[in-house]
Parts: C-alpha cells; sequence; structure tokens
C-alpha cells in the first residue's frame, strides 16, 4: 500500500504549497500531465483558501467573544450596583425586588431543622472515662447537641457540654456508678426531643442504648 508523508491539519497548507511546487517543477520526472498540474494547482487554490477563511472566521469569533465577556463584565456590575441599592433600601418591597429577578435578602433566616438524635450509645471505662456517643440521624453539620447527664437513677439532670459533633469524651466519672445520659439536637430555639442511655462500668465496657 503506498505510503505518503502525514502532517497536522493545521501545518498542510505550507505543506501542500511545497509539494505543489516541487512537483510542478519536475513534472516530467514525475510522470505529470499538465491536466495533473492544473488540478494540484487548482486543489492548492482552494485549500489555502478555505483555511484563508478558517483563520479569518477563528479571528472573528475569538474578538466577538473578547467583546462579549466585556460586555457582560459591565452589565453585571450595572446590575449588581442597582441591586445592592434598591436590596439596601426597606422602602423597596421584596416582591419588587423579586420581580425584577434579583435575590431578596433573607432578613429572617429560616432555621435548620432539628431531629431526635439516634443510637446514643455509652462505654464506660475504669479509668471514669465514658464515652457518650449517637448518630446525627439527619441533623446538618452545625446543629448543635445539648449533652447531660443524671446519677443513680434519678431525675437530677447537670449539664455536661454542648457540641457539634457526634460523641463526647466525658471524663472524671465514678467507676461503677449508675449514670444516664440524655442528648438533643439544638438550632437556637430550635430543639428537638432527647434521647436517653443509661449505663455503669461492671468490669467490662458496656454499650446500652435506652
Amino acid at each position: 500500500m503506498a505510503t505518503y508523508y502525514k502532517t497536522p491539519k493545521s501545518q498542510l497548507p505550507a505543506w501542500f504549497n511545497n509539494f505543489v511546487a516541487v512537483a510542478s517543477a519536475n513534472q516530467l520526472a514525475l510522470g505529470l500531465t499538465l491536466g495533473d498540474v492544473t488540478a494540484l494547482t487548482t486543489q492548492q487554490t482552494q485549500l489555502n483558501n478555505s483555511n484563508t477563511a478558517r483563520e479569518t472566521a477563528f479571528n472573528a469569533a475569538k474578538a466577538a467573544t473578547q467583546n462579549r465577556d466585556a460586555e457582560v463584565n459591565d452589565t453585571m456590575a450595572l446590575i449588581a450596583g442597582w441591586a445592592n441599592t434598591w436590596q439596601a433600601d426597606g422602602a423597596i418591597s421584596p416582591a419588587l425586588i423579586s420581580s425584577l429577578g434579583l435575590l431578596v435578602h433573607d432578613t429572617e433566616p429560616t432555621p435548620k431543622p432539628v431531629f431526635v438524635p439516634a443510637n446514643i450509645t455509652v462505654a464506660p471505662s475504669a479509668t471514669g472515662t465514658n464515652w457518650v456517643r449517637w448518630t446525627r440521624n439527619g441533623n446538618q453539620y452545625g446543629i448543635k447537641f445539648d449533652l447531660q447527664v443524671a446519677y443513680d437513677g434519678t431525675d437530677n439532670w447537670t449539664a455536661v457540654t454542648t457540641v457539634t459533633a457526634a460523641s463526647f469524651k466525658h471524663q472524671g466519672q465514678t467507676p461503677g456508678r449508675e449514670t444516664t445520659y440524655r442528648v438533643r439536637a439544638r438550632n437556637g430555639n430550635n430543639v428537638s426531643d432527647w434521647l436517653t442511655a443509661t449505663a455503669f462500668y461492671t468490669g467490662e465496657p458496656e454499650l446500652l442504648v435506652a
């Protein structure tokens, strides 16, 4: 099978110009007729014209894109100026701002919902550290958890901590003492119900769930 020199499309016009020039100058040695040379030069002209048209269109599209991007930036800057002015003006109704297609600032953000935590466990130890863990149960990150403790089966609850994590190591406890924990989710004044678990150290770590 015959082979020929392959070149990228972008380099083909220059390569073909040389090809035609050399072929035309060596017409007899290459066995080319006048019609063959005419076909080569005609194709050369068509290729060069199409390449020139492409480059012209490419440069025009590039310039048009740059112009469009500049106009977009100017337009956004103009919109932002008015939007900031109107959104800060309490006399302009949110409905009117919304009808302009602008965002209406939420002056009273809707609080994130809270859910009762799930799967609370307590792992007590001989060192007096009780590792209390639970699952978020749909509560978003940033939601806080209130953890409280009561001893010896009473309802005398005492605050332990408020954390955003779903676990806490409660240190300084008495091994063997009945200890009850309860946890709830909180976002501002929006709170969930409590979830409770009781455990005490008996020589082996316990994982008790209410």
